[in-house]
């Protein structure tokens, strides 16, 4: 497939999942009608709870993965000031954990820029 380099991948991505978005929810409306009719059909008492039992569940899964997630995150702004610092300055961390980096001033000791002379030979 070749596609235009001139528009990023990541763009591409979004206008895949935003096409399959919609084509998802044109779906809804004859699910819905389909799950309306497994509900009449079913004790409601058996349904509620079992919803309640599942969001339980979903809700503390979420807590866990929120918690994994900014592990994660915090781990990598580390990483990231760590490398930066390595090449830069020095990383320096706040009362709250975040790190920032401190450039370090121009070394003394650089090298000097060189200065140019004219050349006496002439072509």
């Amino acid at each position: 497939m070749s596609t235009d380099t001139r528009i990023p991948a990541p763009l591409y991505a979004a206008a895949g999942a935003g096409d399959l978005a919609y084509r998802q929810l044109r779906k809804l409306p004859a699910r819905a009608a389909e799950l309306r009719s497994k509900v009449a059909a079913t004790d409601l008492d058996k349904l509620r709870d079992a919803a309640m039992r599942n969001a339980n569940v979903l809700m503390s899964n979420a807590q866990v993965a929120q918690e994994r997630v900014a592990a994660v995150y915090a781990d990598l702004v580390k990483r990231g000031a760590k490398i930066v610092a390595s090449r830069s300055g020095t990383v320096e961390t706040d009362a709250a954990g975040v790190a920032n980096v401190v450039v370090k001033p121009a070394s003394k000791t650089a090298a000097k820029p060189v200065k140019r002379t004219r050349s006496t030979t002439r072509k």
